[in-house]
């Protein structure tokens, strides 16, 4: 049996920032120096890949927000990142994003 490997795309996100839809892996870093961030999470239907989503300053709030009716492990919630190294890790599911991480969503 072989496996498959996807590329990785990783990107710097200073801004308000609607993540698109792809397959592979992708992280987002949340450089929130300057600000505080909102990453919208692409619609989980239309996905086939992994997100993760790392905050890299201590200073601001980076929040993670769904698309239209999507939610997080069936919880309908912005989830806000206060912490440096605060992490999320995402897979689209049948119905809803996956959340596979240390945060605790509700």
């Amino acid at each position: 049996m072989s496996t498959q490997w996807t590329k990785t795309t990783r990107v710097r996100v200073t801004q308000d920032t609607e993540l698109a839809s792809a397959d592979g892996y992708r992280v987002a870093i949340g450089d929130t120096q300057y600000g505080n961030i909102t990453l919208t999470l692409p619609a989980h239907a239309a996905d086939e890949g992994v997100v993760e989503i790392l905050k890299e300053h201590a200073s601001n709030t980076l929040t993670v927000d769904c698309a239209g009716s999507d939610t997080i492990n069936g919880q309908d919630v912005d989830v806000e990142m206060s912490d440096i190294g605060e992490s999320l890790l995402l897979i689209p599911g049948n119905s809803e994003w996956l959340c596979f991480s240390p945060l605790t969503i509700s």
